[in-house]
């Protein structure tokens, strides 16, 4: 993964964890990068007065020791890693701000919640204001792992297909580094199925519906076809699922079916590239995955947080 050199590897002090952090490692080692490795706790400012000043050092101590005692028990050189503390009373967006001061080239986080589908409100504030790739980490990944990418082949900008192809690369280079094939999941859905499925209001015929649906169904493979080759992915590495119905509800069947350990997707922001909204389809389907998630936004988007 070239692209990661600068990476940001974020930990809620509240729910502690370090999944994936061997692996933000890993990547810094290999690209000739650097990890910073940031812990983040509430500061409330009221309660903080009240506070002695050894309480908060004994916290930072600890939350330190924590961070060691799994570098050290994985093993990891510590030579290209900075530790950093830091105290606010909205840790999510302090993180998200990191990021941006440091210009980041990722953010990776342990998922608050590793156990079940769909990501808590922490995380989700990480998703919609970050404009890096953010990484978030169910369990700690290993040379077994599978991989797979989620794509919406009805691009209708310039923006949308580059995000594709991008989103395409990515994940192969990663299933590519493991010797795993890579799993392309790819939906598509008529805009008029319910209107031309009912012969009463349609005046098709079944044989015409269907026609008519086998056409639209080759159109879109096509055009998946076209992001792929453009790529660059071996279609030999390729499995490829190209399903009939809603993203939410197809994408986690395949996953679950497959045993895929992380997704790659892409988020768009409908409102135009500056905004809180990660865009619908990806925001609901987010919330059904109960794999790690690699998130892509279009290189145009600005976070929030920058713009203000």
């Amino acid at each position: 993964m070239k692209r990661f050199k600068n990476i940001l590897y974020a930990v809620n002090a509240l729910n502690f964890s370090c999944s994936g952090l061997s692996q933000a490692v890993r990547w810094a080692h290999e690209n000739g990068g650097s990890c910073t490795i940031k812990v983040v706790y509430p500061d409330y400012p009221k309660a903080h007065d009240e506070l002695p000043p050894a309480f908060i050092q004994k916290l930072e101590q600890d939350l330190l020791r924590q961070v060691h005692d799994y570098l050290d028990q994985h093993s990891i050189d510590k030579s290209i890693i900075e530790i950093g503390l830091m105290a606010s009373a909205k840790p999510a967006l302090a993180l998200v701000n990191a990021s941006i001061n440091s210009k980041s080239d990722i953010l990776i986080k342990a998922a608050e919640d590793e156990s079940s589908a769909g990501f808590r409100a922490f995380d989700n504030t990480i998703l919609r204001n970050a404009a890096c790739p953010v990484y978030l980490v169910r369990n700690e990944p290993c040379g077994n792992d599978s991989m797979a990418v989620a794509i919406d082949a009805e691009t209708t900008t310039p923006e949308e297909r580059e995000l594709a192809i991008k989103l395409l690369r990515v994940a192969y280079s990663m299933a590519h580094a493991h010797g795993k094939k890579l799993h392309v999941i790819s939906c598509w859905q008529y805009i008029f199925d319910d209107f031309v499925s009912n012969s009463t209001w349609s005046h098709l015929s079944d044989a015409e519906t269907i026609q008519l649906l086998r056409a639209h169904e080759k159109s879109h493979f096509e055009q998946l076809c076209s992001l792929i080759e453009a790529s660059g992915a071996c279609s030999d590495d390729l499995i490829i699922h190209h399903k009939r119905g809603a993203p939410e509800s197809i994408v986690p069947l395949v996953l679950k079916s497959h045993e895929i350990n992380t997704l790659v997707i892409g988020s768009l922001s409908r409102a135009g590239f500056l905004g809180l909204l990660i865009g619908n389809t990806a925001e609901n389907l987010l919330q059904k995955l109960s794999c790690s998630v690699l998130t892509f936004k279009p290189d145009e988007f600005k976070s929030p947080l920058e713009a203000s």
